[in-house]
């Protein structure tokens, strides 16, 4: 199966501004402007946690995913775990890292 997409909410960046220098920081895009990275993410990722508590409004799935972000640090998990971005690696390293 797959995970859950597009589940309906649209996206309003105004919901963002008390967070948005954190996510210019954290989680800016690599691939045009930042707004409608966001709104691509909120659409088709955050829109489905919405039945979330934690995740209601736009700025309740940001700011819960910059916390867990902050909280769970995945590259210093790989580092430790001696992978390095560009090389393959298996399903079970990645998984014990």
């Amino acid at each position: 199966g797959s995970d859950p997409a597009d589940c309906g909410a649209k996206f309003d960046s105004r919901d963002l501004d008390p967070i948005l220098s954190t996510l210019q920081k954290e989680w800016p895009s690599y691939q045009g402007d930042d707004d409608s990275f966001w709104s691509h993410e909120y659409e088709k990722h955050g829109s489905c946690a919405c039945s979330v508590a934690a995740c209601k409004t736009e700025f309740d799935f940001f700011n819960t995913t910059l916390a867990y972000h902050a909280k769970y640090n995945l590259m210093d998990a790989l580092e430790k775990a001696s992978i390095k971005p560009g090389g393959s690696v298996s399903v079970s390293a990645v998984t014990q890292a």
